[in-house]
């Protein structure tokens, strides 16, 4: 049965072709048995999207997206080897697979328009829509749906359809959206700046979409990357054309500002339907500037019959909806995805608490019950009201877990964490006492090396001796004799250890560090010749490598299908090591993105993730995310680290808040984390350079209390700052400083700041902090 669906905006049009597809589908391998065209990239994305939150527990059907902007070679290998079962995508990249033979139509049964006026009405679009419906069985169902369906589009539907059922508003006044305040504001082209920063500041909104007419063209990746961002919830104010317009369902929008008038009325609604969706409270504001502004907003409230009044100075934030996804951490930011967090249930792929049979009643292992003597005796010296409201508050999401009496380990280098899968590369050599290994140690010559080498390859010291293999194959690397290292390692997989695993995962190692990518990658697929099998470990190890040639297009590649083709199953570490490898490239975003779809895939995200990530975008200096994913960890219950509050306390510090660094230093304590000398560094440092003697010295006297012992890098700190800060003014000789503490700061500093800053106030005002110094120091 044939359907033709006029609703309005954010009623469930996409859900009803999703649902229906799914429940008539049958799927068959290597078939695809639905088609949805749509006329944006984004708009494919969210209709994908509703697809997947549909099928989690219909495991057997696959779904797809294609459009430009996407090497098209990407997508004629994902139809090879995973073939979906539904394909979402744009009529121009759908009917370029169709005409190259890549993708087939003849088993489609359901063939569905989503915006349909807006495909049909472009000429060349719908040339492109009746190219794919003939490729397309005759017998199959038509779907259509469209928010604004005009009369003289009706005709055109039907002619791809037999017999339809349709589903109209009767009245083109209804398709004005329930709950939906909307006002305009008259102004100069000038004033429009001013006016938007305005609202910007006085109205209360979750997200705000700004349309404008016009935008620079920004790279396709970016263009997804932001959409998908500002649809998790990162970010609250989204600016955009027309494209975002139609079709895009993101409930948390509540106000929609036309920066620019729309062209006409049927683009107005599609604009202001972003907010107001499932009945929803929203606002709209309309920015009218000219004559021909004016002109369209007569010709939007006759035809919707609808009364758009001039904005008052003040409107009540209760007539388009409060504020739904803020909770107020005292020291974050807001962050939309609080609210869902809460009130959800995370499952980790490691618990294994799925219940088959019925997955609706899966539930998650009793939380553990926090102890009654956890409570820590808070430091004076730090201790603030907004440190113990937040602790509180944290108690409160959190409740099973014990904040005070946590154990959590200092990880100081931000990345992801050794594994059984990886190379340990840091073991210390072992003592060379056989004639062999002397030999290679003294060796210079390659040749004479790699003859060496592969003349004692049987000798179990030899083999045994990791630290000797690994330098062989490093000073050939450094002598660029890739051919040698080939052979060596080739030679090496032929030894009865190369059944091991491990031994195979050395190799892979070996290979990464002397940059022989691909023999690395093809080493993993070889590993069935050895009769040895492949497990995540070694799927962990070669996929580090992968990560070390920088090439984004062969990381996604490896971590898209390898998985899929050899049935290995994806942990943490996995992930993390894609995620550093990403934000050791700058591309953040994409980092980020990876941990959302790994939360799709039932991995929860570890200390590493977070960690990691906090740690770029603080010193990317983007905040906003970096203090929302701040709050996503702790509502998930994953607890911070020291590398996690040392990331914060550094962007604090270069942002000149000495202050709520030290807050941080005292929430630490709060939460039973020990600071580590790195902390206090920095603490220290954010005091010395705004000038704060007396918190330096009690700072530092923490710093001894806990036990560490001072070393160069706090005195350097400390010393440099705190002259620029006082201006030290002693009259001594540059060698005295030299000879009294360039033992203590190291032969590389001097001590010269105190000589090279004497020009300043009178030495008798700082006396006192000189011999401390000096007695500290000596």
């Amino acid at each position: 049965m044939d359907v033709i669906c006029q609703a309005k905006s954010g009623m469930g049009k996409t859900a009803v072709f999703v649902l229906s597809t799914l429940h008539q589908i049958e799927p068959v391998s290597g078939q695809i048995a639905g088609l949805v065209l749509c006329h944006t990239r984004e708009l494919t994305y969210q209709i994908c999207h509703e697809f997947e939150r549909f099928i989690t527990y219909l495991p057997e059907v696959k779904v797809a997206v294609f459009h430009g902007g996407v090497n098209i070679k990407i997508h004629r290998d994902l139809l090879k080897k995973k073939c979906p079962h539904i394909a979402v995508g744009t009529p121009g990249r759908i009917l370029a697979l169709v005409r190259d033979g890549d993708l087939g139509l003849k088993n489609v049964r359901h063939f569905i328009l989503d915006e349909c006026d807006k495909m049909l009405g472009a000429l060349d679009m719908r040339r492109d829509v009746q190219q794919i419906f003939k490729r397309t069985p005759h017998d199959k169902q038509v779907m259509m749906f469209s928010a604004t369906l005009s009369k003289e589009m009706r005709p055109v539907c039907k002619k791809f359809m037999q017999d339809p059922v349709e589903i109209y508003v009767d009245n083109e006044a209804k398709l004005t959206l329930h709950g939906l305040v909307q006002h305009y504001v008259r102004l100069t082209e000038v004033e429009k700046n001013r006016k938007l920063n305005d609202l910007l500041d006085a109205l209360d909104f979750n997200q705000v979409v700004i349309f404008v007419k016009s935008i620079k063209r920004a790279a396709q990746l970016n263009r997804l990357n932001r959409y998908k961002i500002f649809k998790e919830g990162l970010k609250r104010i989204l600016v955009s054309t027309d494209l975002f317009g139609r079709g895009i369902d993101i409930e948390r929008i509540n106000i929609v500002i036309n920066y620019d008038m729309p062209d006409s009325a049927d683009t107005y609604l599609h604009r202001v339907g972003r907010a107001g969706r499932f009945g929803m409270k929203g606002l709209g504001i309309t920015f009218v500037s000219s004559a021909l502004d004016s002109h369209v907003l007569n010709q939007v409230q006759q035809r919707f019959e609808v009364d758009i009044k001039e904005i008052p100075e003040q409107i009540d934030a209760t007539t388009y909806g409060p504020r739904q996804f803020k909770i107020a951490l005292d020291m974050s930011l807001w962050c939309s995805q609080l609210h869902q967090i809460k009130n959800s249930s995370f499952t980790s792929q490691r618990a294994k608490t799925h219940n088959l049979e019925n997955p609706m009643t899966q539930t998650l292992p009793s939380p553990r019950p926090a102890s009654p003597n956890t409570r820590t005796q808070f430091p004076k010296d730090f201790t603030t009201l907004r440190c113990l409201h937040e602790i509180e508050l944290f108690r409160s999401l959190v409740p099973h877990i014990s904040v005070a009496a946590a154990d959590v380990p200092s990880i100081n280098n931000v990345g992801p964490a050794r594994n059984s899968g990886e190379s340990n590369n840091m073991q210390k050599p072992i003592k060379i006492d056989e004639p062999a290994l002397v030999k290679l140690k003294n060796e210079r010559d390659p040749e004479k090396l790699f003859n060496l080498f592969k003349a004692n390859a049987h000798n179990k010291v030899l083999v045994e001796n990791r630290f000797a293999f690994e330098d062989t194959i490093s000073r050939l690397a450094g002598a660029g004799r890739f051919d040698y290292i080939e052979n060596l390692l080739d030679h090496q997989k032929t030894l009865p250890q190369g059944r091991r695993e491990g031994f195979i995962i050395r190799i892979i190692v070996l290979y990464g560090r002397a940059g022989m990518f691909k023999q690395a990658v093809n080493t993993f697929y070889d590993m069935h010749l050895y009769g040895c099998k492949r497990t995540v470990k070694s799927f962990n190890a070669t996929l580090k490598v992968v990560t070390q040639s920088r090439e984004l297009e062969a990381i996604e590649s490896f971590l898209r299908d390898v998985p899929f083709n050899f049935g290995i199953e994806l942990d943490v570490f996995s992930i993390n090591i894609v995620i550093k490898a990403f934000c050791e490239m700058g591309l953040l975003d994409k980092a980020y993105l990876v941990m959302v779809e790994m939360e799709k895939m039932g991995i929860s995200p570890d200390v590493i993730t977070y960690t990691t990530l906090i740690a770029v975008f603080y010193k990317a200096n983007r905040w906003e995310i970096a203090n929302g994913l701040w709050n996503l960890m702790i509502l998930k219950g994953c607890l911070p680290n020291v590398a996690t509050f040392n990331a914060r306390i550094q962007f604090l510090v270069n942002k000149g808040r000495a202050w709520d660094a030290n807050k941080l230093l005292g929430l630490m304590h709060c939460y039973g984390i020990r600071p580590d000398e790195i902390t206090y560094n920095l603490v220290i440092k954010g005091f010395s350079c705004a000038g704060y003697l007396e918190m330096v010295m009690r700072v530092y006297n923490a710093f001894c209390h806990e036990g560490y012992k001072p070393n160069q890098k706090i005195y350097q700190t400390m010393i440099h700052y705190l002259c620029r800060a006082a201006k030290v003014f002693l009259l001594r000789p540059r060698r005295w400083y030299f000879e009294n503490f360039g033992p203590l700061m190291g032969i590389d500093s001097y001590i010269f700041p105190f000589y090279d800053l004497l020009k300043g106030r009178r030495a008798s005002s700082i006396y006192r902090s000189y011999h401390w110094w000096l007695e500290i120091m000596t």
